[in-house]
């Protein structure tokens, strides 16, 4: 299959692989493509779990002046 550009896929990389049989009588030439067959929008999640150890209090301040909510069920949100 040759690949022009008139094609409707697009083709994110080629790679090219050698192979020689044992006894190298056979040697074989391989090239492959990765391709694109689908394309469409993606937004990451709003909401990202993290965990912050207890003892980490500078980076746990960090995360609370950012804007983080506790869903731990605790029942004290450090810092707020």
């Amino acid at each position: 299959m040759e690949l022009t550009d008139a094609s409707p896929l697009d083709v994110v990389a080629r790679t090219t692989r050698y192979a020689a049989s044992v006894g190298a009588q056979k040697r074989q030439r391989y090239k492959t493509v990765a391709l694109i067959v689908e394309e469409h929008e993606w937004q990451p999640p709003e909401v990202v779990a993290i965990r912050v150890g207890i003892e980490e209090t500078a980076l746990r301040q960090q995360v609370v002046r950012l804007g983080s909510r506790d869903r731990s069920g605790a029942e004290k949100v450090i810092g707020g």
